[in-house]
Formats: C-alpha cells, structure tokens, sequence
C-alpha cells in the first residue's frame, strides 16, 4: 500500500501530491507487460529519459532486482526526491534493474524546475524542502505552514 501527503498551495489553494510506496496498479505483472519492446505501463510511471533508459536496458536483458522488496529501501514503487539546488521535494517512480553483468541500475531523475539531478530524500529531515506549485507558479515552505494531510491509497 502507498501513502500520499497531500499540500495545498497556500497562494491558490491547489492540492500537490507527494506519494511514496506502491499500489496495486504498481504490481510487477502489470508494470512489466511489454508489448513489441514497449512498457507502457512502466512508461506511465516514468518521466521520459529514465524510463527510456529503463526499457533499453530491460530489452538487452536486464532484470527488476529485488522488486519484493520494502519501498522504503528506494527498490521498487514510488519514492520522495529533493532538489539539493532548488529543495523542491517531488515524488518519482523508482525501480532498480540488475544488469547481465550484475551490476545495479538506479534511473536518475533529474529537477523539473532547474535539472539537477534529484536526490533520495529523507525522511525526518529538517533541511529546507519546497514544493512548487504550477497553477500559480509560486514556491513555498512545506515545513513552514499547516498545509498538510496524510492519505493511504492503493491504486
């Protein structure tokens, strides 16, 4: 099960999600359905460069490593990411592959505000963490204002 924590823009009032773990659309069998080389639902989940990346290397025989693992071990599911330029918190659609060599694969996500790569965020942090509002273009403090609720969904 995966849980979202819900923002609202304190300048136009609009909900922003954050969702960490895994739903029930989010099922390997669903996830990894190729058709003619193509994830489309693995594609949904993504933004385009990882998820290209991604489908080449599950093509030339890559493998989800681990996908039975806790989502909390950024494995498998959707994870938080910050910003280190910007601190804008997003949420990202994580799984690591397991090359022929062996070796791991981790997609990088890059900031859809300035294009630094993002970073795992931590929980219980208390360094700054933004989110961006895009109805109203604005930035703001997620820590600062009561503006925040907790949501289980499973997809």
């Amino acid at each position: 099960m995966g849980k979202a924590e819900i923002f609202v823009c304190p300048h136009c009032g609009r909900e922003i999600w954050i969702s960490e773990g895994l739903g029930f659309a989010d099922c390997p069998e669903i996830v990894f359905t190729c058709r003619t080389g193509e994830y489309p639902h693995l594609r949904e989940r993504m933004e385009p460069p990882a998820y290209q990346q991604t489908r080449d290397l599950l093509n030339a025989g890559a493998a989800p490593f681990d996908i039975d693992g806790l989502p909390q071990q950024n494995r498998y599911g959707r994870n938080c990411y910050i910003c280190p330029d910007c601190h804008i918190l997003q949420s990202r659609f994580t799984i690591t592959l397991q090359l022929p060599d062996g070796t791991l694969f981790i997609p990088e996500y890059r900031c859809e505000t300035c294009n630094a790569p993002l970073r795992p965020y931590p929980k219980r942090s208390k360094k700054p963490a933004l989110l961006h509002c895009k109805n109203c273009n604005t930035t703001f403090d997620m820590h600062a204002e009561n503006i925040t609720r907790m949501m289980a969904w499973i997809d």
